[in-house]
């Protein structure tokens, strides 16, 4: 007896979400034929559940001014997917510390297929809703350094516009967001903006990322 249809797509969905990927398998799994449904579930149990995992780099320390700069590794915290879809867009985040100094750094992959070549300059605006519906407004202090490439999220290989940028954040800022839950994020561009809901997972990774770079 094979499992049953929305056990299938539940099961489905929670296995993806582990390595990152937040989408609707309903469509993908209705076009199969039970014996298909059955095996693609048994490949999605073979992928590497390793999504989620930030830690902190090593240390760099500046030898003449012994300042010292702590960096998370970059994580996925949104993402715009669809299996049924070659568009896909993907936001990743980690902190860095440089001295007293701490930054939100985002890098923004958004696949050229859907999307036009965009910038995000020195001055544009992150936002990050929070789930009492306040917003903590963040400013990168990046140039603009948007570029081309081909990437691979989880085991689909599409090309991009890739961003990264750098957000000064304060912390009381670090103290709201870790008080309450961050639901929605906007990245704002020259010409518009990108937006991303934060799922549960999304929101613990920013919280350990934090913690991390303070120290508890």
């Amino acid at each position: 007896m094979f499992i049953d249809f929305l056990d299938l797509v539940f099961l489905g969905n929670i296995l993806l979400e582990k390595i990152g990927y937040i989408v609707d398998l309903k469509p993908v799994i209705a076009m199969l034929k039970p014996f298909a449904q059955f095996c693609f579930v048994a490949f999605l149990l073979m992928l590497p559940l390793t999504g989620f995992s930030q830690k902190l780099e090593k240390m760099m320390v500046d030898k003449f001014s012994n300042d010292t700069t702590k960096r998370t590794t970059m994580e996925r915290i949104g993402a715009v997917d669809s299996f049924s879809s070659p568009e896909a867009n993907y936001l990743n985040a980690g902190v860095t510390k440089a001295g007293d100094v701490i930054f939100l750094d985002i890098e923004l992959d958004a696949t050229t297929i859907n999307n036009y070549y965009f910038t995000v300059s020195n001055g544009d605006n992150l936002l990050l809703k929070l789930a009492d519906n306040s917003v903590i407004k963040l400013t990168n202090l990046n140039d603009p350094n948007t570029y081309k490439d081909r990437i691979k999220h989880g085991f689909i290989e599409r090309e991009y516009f890739i961003a990264n940028m750098a957000y000064a954040i304060t912390n009381f800022q670090i103290d709201d967001l870790m008080a309450s839950d961050v639901v929605a994020i906007r990245v704002e561009t020259d010409g518009g903006h990108f937006d991303f809901d934060v799922k549960p997972k999304g929101n613990a990774v920013l919280k350990k990322t934090f913690k991390l770079i303070r120290g508890k």
